[in-house]
């Protein structure tokens, strides 16, 4: 976590791994602009059934933009 100038971030990242698959969330929420919190959520899956080849999911939020994470504003 930092601050300044009435500016903070703070996070907080998890792993777990299950045979083949390994699994890693992250929330967090920060304050960059007067007026303005952002939270934050990225879940993701990965699986890997061989050490060369392995697929994956992610799924991000965040609540300041209120727009689609495949949306560019």
């Amino acid at each position: 976590m930092f601050g300044a100038d009435d500016r903070w971030l703070t996070n907080l990242t998890g792993t777990l791994s299950l045979h083949q698959h390994y699994l890693m969330a992250s929330v967090g929420a920060a304050r960059f602009r007067a007026g303005l919190h952002d939270f934050r959520l990225s879940v993701s899956e990965t699986w890997a059934p061989r050490p060369w080849i392995g697929a994956g999911v992610r799924v991000d939020q965040q609540s300041a933009r209120r727009a689609r994470p495949w949306r560019r504003t």
